[in-house]
């Protein structure tokens, strides 16, 4: 498994491997204070890949500007 992404006090990461050309496994690691942990392992396809970029790059344009 490759680390793609954590921050820096370890509440936050996502482990992945590739499982084929097309597919790969990701597993998301969350952690808050007091609210335990969630771990949330799938196999993506490319296009499910391509969508939930999509999808973040969407949300994340419409941040209010403050």
């Amino acid at each position: 498994m490759t680390n793609i992404a954590s921050n820096e006090d370890s509440s936050f990461d996502v482990v992945g491997k590739w499982i084929s050309k097309d597919q790969c496994h990701l597993t998301f690691r969350l952690s808050e204070d007091g609210m335990g942990e969630c771990e949330i392992d799938y196999d993506f396809d490319k296009y499910d890949l391509t969508f939930l970029r999509d999808i973040l790059t969407e949300f994340l344009d419409t941040q209010p500007k403050e």
